[in-house]
């Protein structure tokens, strides 16, 4: 009984003519947004580069900040917003002890470039990096604001403990 009353009603819903469309009701083509181009490969380049990251790695948090700021702009659309987001991940990697680093600062009061020189520590503080070096035989914090080139050197991780499997075998 109920199914012949499902394919009657079905029947009485065919039956009944189809309403025109108003033309201000029709769907209007979008404009197209910029096509965003395929993110797939630089998502990969970014989880090979910050694979090593540890709990205790100092550039984690802003690698997170960054990485994170990528998805909202690709959700968004935003295609220079997560390019620039993916070169913001592509720097703070190269913050690693044994990096060349150069920096605006000043030396005897007038505002120089400074460097190279070798990073030596990498602490975090509030969302930046900071790098100890040393220059001219003066140890020195720079802030990541301050640098304007690193050394191009892989980014290893700074944490060197490798876990054993499962298995406790390596």
């Amino acid at each position: 009984m109920h199914d012949e009353t499902l394919v009657q009603r079905a029947l009485e819903l065919l039956a009944k003519p189809i309403k025109p469309v108003k033309e201000k009701e029709a769907l209007r083509p979008q404009p197209a947004l910029d096509p965003i181009p395929p993110l797939q490969p630089t998502w990969r380049e970014l989880a090979h580069m910050t694979a090593g990251l540890e709990h205790d790695d100092p550039r984690l948090g802003p690698v997170l900040e960054a990485l994170t700021q990528g998805a909202k702009a690709q959700d968004a659309g935003d295609a220079p917003g997560f390019e620039h987001a993916a070169e913001r991940v592509k720097r703070l990697m190269h913050f690693v002890p044994g990096a060349l680093v150069q920096w605006r600062g000043s030396e005897g009061h007038h505002l120089a470039v400074l460097g190279p020189a070798t990073v030596e520590h990498v602490d975090c503080d509030q969302g930046q990096l900071w790098v100890w070096t040393a220059w001219k035989g003066q140890g020195r914090w720079v802030p990541e604001r301050s640098i304007i080139a690193m050394g191009q050197i892989e980014a290893p991780a700074l944490s060197t403990h490798v876990p054993p499997t499962r298995e406790g075998k390596l």
